[in-house]
């Protein structure tokens, strides 16, 4: 985004739904207007002034200041939302005017020929099939994101695990102002070699947990019900030709 940089936007998620939310691009791709005006109606009920209009002024003046932090990250975020589809817009119109490729027949289920309401009629993985399925609240697939992105964890923390790089070269690779992912700018600064980045990416793999595990893990789901939604999942997308 041109106008809207990483930084912000997470600062901005972390004071809607919580500190202890691990932000990164891909957990932007999962925000839906629905989901930030949720926690934003929760969080403003928690830091509203008129709540505290009988408590000591300097108090008082610190809620109106949570409370104002809390207003912005949610302009930003729906500022964020409203700029992501407007950029989406032209590709679904040049998409729509392309010859349509014939895709095979959908399984034969009611579910499949009859979505619920409000569920995208695109291909969906598995925690985003689940929020709109209303089987798991917004936060619980962000807190889900979360846990698989740290499971396998991130390029750099198993580069200093392995002893190839130091605090100080991450925090340097993570701040350097030049275009790609983490294992490009380490290649481009000299700090990784190509051949240590693919070992890194390779071990990410590895330790990779799908998500569905965390719903059965943290009692979310019961391994019954993750198996009926997963067939359930399955049957929608093959509605668009995935299996």
């Amino acid at each position: 985004m041109a106008s809207l940089d990483y930084d912000h936007l997470f600062d901005a998620c972390k004071e809607l739904f919580g500190p202890e939310i691990e932000t990164c691009p891909e957990f932007l791709s999962y925000l839906q207007p629905s989901g930030i005006k949720s926690a934003f109606r929760r969080k403003a009920k928690e830091t509203h002034p008129d709540h505290f209009a009988h408590n000591p002024k300097h108090l008082q003046d610190l809620q109106a200041a949570s409370f104002c932090r809390v207003k912005s990250a949610y302009e930003t975020l729906s500022a964020f939302l409203s700029q992501r589809e407007q950029e989406i817009a032209p590709r679904t119109s040049r998409q729509s005017a392309a010859p349509k490729r014939h895709r095979p027949p959908a399984a034969r289920s009611g579910f499949a020929e009859d979505c619920p309401l409000g569920m995208p009629q695109r291909p969906l993985q598995l925690g985003k099939y689940l929020y709109y399925r209303k089987a798991i609240s917004f936060r619980e697939l962000l807190q889900a994101i979360s846990w698989q992105r740290s499971s396998r964890g991130s390029l750099g923390f198993i580069a200093r695990e392995w002893g190839w790089m130091t605090a100080a070269e991450v925090f340097a690779v993570i701040t350097a102002k030049l275009p790609g992912r983490f294992g490009e700018k380490a290649i481009r600064l000299g700090i990784l070699d190509p051949n240590r980045v693919r070992m890194i990416l390779l071990e990410q793999r590895i330790r990779h947990q799908r998500i569905g595990q965390y719903f059965v893990q943290y009692q979310v789901l019961t391994t019954q019900e993750l198996e009926f939604f997963l067939r359930e999942m399955r049957l929608h997308n093959s509605r668009f030709g995935v299996s």
